[in-house]
């Protein structure tokens, strides 16, 4: 009995990896299209800006 569960959970977990690798959809990937590049702005508060500001 403790044979098939530890054969069942490793066919579930088996699984859950393909489907997770699957990929299916647009996000993602280089499949190519439009690149979203994202900007990170110092606050006020941070030590780079004080040494700007001077």
């Amino acid at each position: 009995m403790k044979k098939y569960i530890a054969l069942m959970l490793s066919i579930i977990l088996m699984l859950t990896m393909l489907a997770s690798c699957g990929g299916g959809g647009d996000e993602g990937g280089s499949q190519g299209g439009e690149v979203q590049v994202g900007i990170v702005l110092p606050s006020r508060t941070e030590t780079r800006w004080l040494q700007d500001e001077v």
